[in-house]
């Protein structure tokens, strides 16, 4: 029988043989590895024994189930020496070659509260101004599209006076926002989103929201109410409007300013009179200088809520954002018929 001794000295010489025919180190048989001085190997202080009982000179970068501080640091020094270096920069990298991440920080959007007009040249490419206009109407004054490749700016108004907040291109002349010589915002909350290309502004998005007439026109008919009581629903206030006898029956028209594009009037109120009456909503078209009828307006017993939507309104707001909503009443009118009207608005983007 043979000797662990034995055993453990065949075992050696067998792996010595696998080694060499595998081409992976050459062992002399003085004992000596060349695997003692290169890092890619586990450095061993003796063979190992046939129990699998290793003992180590420098312990192995292995985890461990409770590694201390020292093992960590070390491990990390490890890692660090031997792993790609990227640098992450705000200025874009001169030498093609190199590995660093450039993040473009002129692109970070900010948010700037203004009081005063501005101009935009002075603020990153992507920027939201907040814009108090109790203290006068303020005016972002937009880049000259020619100098500035791409910009993204948002528009909000956050105060409650009657004061502008406005978009302002550069060149009037030749530089545009949708075809309009500026954007303007009147109510509280309201907001525009724009963008610019090579050659002009575009809104990508505007808040909609409900606006009433800023006046009343009453042309036809009698009526000793106001304005203001059709410009709030459910206040229990309405505009009513005496029909007349003659063509037309009565001639009302509600004035609205500040207005950029709109999708739909609403209505809510009564017409009081008979079906064959034909009393009709109507756009005043600045592009033919004439009235379109956008709807009839039936009769009803009482008030009821109306909604006409306008595919494009564009011919119906003029250059300075006035729109003209007409209720009319096309046939012979009867003095005992009577029109009520709770509220009108737009709905719209300002």
């Amino acid at each position: 029988m043979r000797t662990i001794k034995e055993i453990e000295d065949i075992t050696r010489r067998i792996i010595r043989q696998e080694l060499k025919h595998s081409s992976l180190m050459d062992m002399p048989d003085s004992g000596g590895s060349n695997m003692d001085h290169d890092p890619r190997y586990v450095k061993l202080v003796g063979p190992e024994t046939i129990f699998g009982e290793k003992t180590f000179k420098i312990f192995p970068l292995t985890p461990s189930e409770d590694p201390d501080a020292d093992y960590e640091v070390a491990n990390k020094q490890y890692v660090d020496g031997h792993s790609p270096q990227i640098t992450v920069d705000d200025i874009a990298p001169t030498d093609p070659e190199e590995e660093d991440i450039w993040v473009d920080t002129s692109r970070d959007p900010s948010v700037i509260t203004l009081t005063s007009s501005a101009s935009s040249t002075t603020y990153p490419k992507v920027c939201c101004f907040l814009c108090d206009a109790s203290g006068g109407a303020v005016v972002v004054s937009l880049d000259n599209i020619a100098n500035v490749t791409f910009r993204e700016f948002f528009l909000k108004k956050t105060d409650t006076s009657a004061n502008l907040v406005s978009f302002l291109p550069k060149f009037l002349d030749s530089e545009f926002i949708d075809g309009k010589a500026s954007i303007s915002l009147t109510g509280r909350h309201e907001t525009v989103h724009i963008v610019n290309d090579a050659k002009q502004w575009h809104i990508l998005d505007m808040d909609l929201h409900l606006k009433s007439p800023a006046t009343i026109t009453l042309t036809t008919g009698t009526s000793s109410d106001a304005a203001s009581d059709l410009q709030t629903p459910g206040d229990g206030n309405i505009y009513a409007v005496a029909e007349v006898v003659g063509v037309p029956g009565f001639n009302l028209s509600c004035n609205f300013t500040g207005i950029v594009r709109f999708d739909q009037i609403y209505i809510q109120g009564a017409y009081i009179g008979l079906s064959i009456h034909e009393v009709w909503i109507q756009l005043y078209n600045f592009d033919s200088v004439t009235y379109d009828d956008i709807g009839r307006y039936p009769s009803t017993p009482g008030e009821n809520p109306y909604s006409y939507f306008i595919g494009n309104s564009g011919d119906y707001v003029s250059s300075t954002g006035q729109v003209f909503v007409r209720f009319y009443h096309k046939t012979t009118g009867d003095a005992t018929h009577d029109l009520y009207l709770d509220y009108v608005a737009l709905r719209c983007v300002s």
